[in-house]
């Protein structure tokens, strides 16, 4: 009976003993896991591109703006330039020699009184001698020295220009003398030149000579 009751104390001390012990130091210590080389990094790169992915779903869609076509330009019809049709009514030329005739524009209007040398002269072969027609101003308008010109109109060439100077101006009602030197041909026959006044575009009393080269 004392024996058990010994072997019931020294259970209890060894009890006692055993829980007053850091049983910790009793268990063998657990290992550290070694971290696999690059973990981490590959641990942040997931995170980051979950994040990504994350806030591009919160990120409403860009609406991309197509771009707004320009007009066409609709090419200009250039009208076709509208033709002027401009009558120009002849001019009553006078007769040749005879005095007394008139041209039919009331504007540039002339009457021939007088003509030397006369229609059908004898002038020697290469002689040199002056015309003059002595007209009046029977239009409405005077002609003025500064915008009226004598010139040869057709017929023979006897004169060496084709176009003299007035000297002159010639009021509404006054004579005015177309003088033109001349020279008759060398060659025998009868020849006639025709000159006239010309003020811009517009030829007006026309006048004639011919002579007899024996």
């Amino acid at each position: 009976m004392k024996s058990q009751k010994r072997i019931g104390y020294f259970l209890m001390i060894v009890t006692i003993f055993v829980l007053g012990c850091d049983v910790s130091t009793l268990v063998a210590p657990q290992q550290i896991p070694t971290p696999v080389p690059g973990i981490v990094n590959t641990i942040v790169a997931q995170t980051a591109a979950a994040a990504a992915t994350q806030t591009q779903a919160l990120i409403p869609p860009t609406i991309t703006p197509s771009p707004t076509p320009f007009p066409t330009p609709t090419a200009s019809v250039t009208p076709s330039p509208t033709p002027t049709f401009i009558f120009r009514f002849p001019t009553a030329a006078p007769t040749e020699g005879i005095p007394g005739v008139t041209t039919s524009n009331a504007t540039w209007s002339c009457k021939l009184a007088r003509q030397t040398p006369p229609d059908s002269t004898h002038v020697s072969p290469g002689a040199s001698f002056d015309t003059a027609w002595t007209v009046t101003n029977t239009g409405d308008i005077t002609w003025l020295r500064t915008s009226v010109d004598i010139v040869y109109l057709k017929g023979s060439k006897l004169s060496p220009q084709n176009r003299y100077d007035t000297k002159t101006d010639t009021n509404i009602g006054n004579d005015f003398a177309i003088t033109v030197p001349m020279m008759a041909p060398s060659s025998a026959g009868t020849y006639t030149t025709t000159w006239a006044l010309q003020s811009g575009n517009t030829t007006f009393c026309p006048v004639s000579l011919t002579i007899i080269v024996p």
